[in-house]
């Protein structure tokens, strides 16, 4: 078992950076849940860590089917401590994550499995992004600083 995994989004990608911990990380700036779980699920990948963070669903859209894509990849997942950071809901013309009521789906699906949900409110200007305060905040709550 690894001492801990981040997976996810461009917000993963910014919370491995933020971290004092050697993590592995499967993430990209830009993914939706859909293209993390078709890049990464089913190619026989070690999703077994003490420590697991994820950051998914910031991307999705409103027909993703955003609740099926987290059950799919949670199912996958093997830590003793689950972390998920709450999205930031996304109003624009392409990304309107807003629709699929995001934030109550990821709370929804990590309640089921018992995990800790974690948030920043030091946004960059975007209001999507952490600063880098938030990015600190997030690892330190994750127990990676």
């Amino acid at each position: 078992m690894i001492g801990c995994l981040i997976i996810g989004d461009s917000i993963a990608v910014g919370t491995k950076q933020a971290t004092t911990q050697q993590c592995v990380s499967y993430a990209h700036s830009g993914w939706n849940t859909w293209q993390w779980n078709t890049a990464y699920l089913d190619k026989g990948l070690d999703f077994n860590a003490n420590t697991i963070v994820i950051s998914l669903g910031t991307n999705d859209y409103q027909n993703l089917k955003t609740e099926a894509q987290l059950r799919k990849m949670r199912k996958e997942l093997h830590g003793n401590n689950v972390i998920w950071i709450m999205p930031q809901c996304i109003n624009n013309p392409n990304v309107d994550n807003c629709k699929v009521d995001l934030r109550e789906i990821v709370q929804k699906v990590a309640d089921e499995h018992h995990d800790i949900v974690i948030k920043t409110d030091k946004l960059g200007h975007d209001h999507i992004h952490p600063n880098a305060s938030g990015y600190k905040e997030l690892a330190k709550e994750a127990g990676l600083k």
